[in-house]
């Protein structure tokens, strides 16, 4: 009797053990769900993540492996083709859109939909212009893109454009190792930027903006921990 006794409590522990693990499992896996959603009437599909991180880590691994676009494609795989999703990423709960129509939708709606991201305004400061908005942005943008509005002022451009990037499909090829593509196209960005707005010898000049440039967009496309050793933190220091 007393052995059958301690096999029940043993079974009992287990089973207890077994029975709070999955809990607080499931409350960890869902902590984020019930924190912003609960409620809500009206949100799409999709999948807060964990406490705190929410989808961070799989959206970093994706986004560095040699296919981006899995982490979209395993929330289509997982509630459909609906277009649009919730998510979780760097810290703040938002809306992934898979929609040509409504990206574009989106993109041209100045007065609903203001561009942003984790530490922009820290980083660029409130004066810059992918920080303002509304008719003060459409003054300033104007004023910047002037040199190239319009097909007439580009085809200024087109000669040294084609310049550009053959001497750049040259320099490709004749490595003897891989590139990081969107790095050298990149690079080859900015030859014809400066070229346009500072004439032929821009890019000699401002090549070492190059680096601060690289450092200041790892700092705006990261979360924002201010701490040594973080690309926000560099970011900052930049600034």
């Amino acid at each position: 009797m007393e052995l059958f006794n301690d096999k029940l409590d043993l079974f009992l522990t287990v089973a207890v053990s077994v029975y709070v693990c999955g809990l607080v499992y499931w409350l960890m896996k869902n902590a984020n769900e019930l924190y912003y959603c609960l409620g809500k009437k009206n949100l799409p599909p999709g999948d807060m993540g964990w406490p705190l991180i929410g989808n961070t880590l799989s959206f970093s691994r994706a986004f560095k492996s040699a296919n981006p676009e899995s982490f979209l494609e395993n929330l289509v795989s997982r509630y459909g083709r609906t277009g649009v999703y919730k998510t979780h990423l760097l810290g703040k709960p938002l809306i992934m859109v898979n929609h040509p129509e409504l990206n574009k939708a989106i993109l041209t709606d100045d007065k609903n939909f203001a561009l942003a991201y984790p530490g922009l305004t820290e980083i660029l400061g409130k004066r810059s212009l992918a920080t303002i908005h509304g008719d003060e942005h459409k003054r300033l943008r104007r004023l910047t893109t002037a040199p190239i509005n319009g097909n007439v002022a580009l085809s200024m451009y087109v000669e040294h454009i084609e310049h550009v990037v053959m001497a750049s499909f040259d320099e490709w090829a004749s490595m003897n190792k891989p590139i990081e593509l969107l790095v050298e196209l990149k690079s080859a960005t900015f030859k014809v930027v400066t070229y346009i707005f500072f004439g032929a010898r821009g890019y000699s000049i401002l090549a070492p903006l190059t680096e601060v440039f690289r450092d200041l967009s790892g700092g705006i496309f990261t979360r924002p921990i201010n701490l040594p050793g973080f690309a926000y933190n560099k970011a900052l220091k930049i600034y």
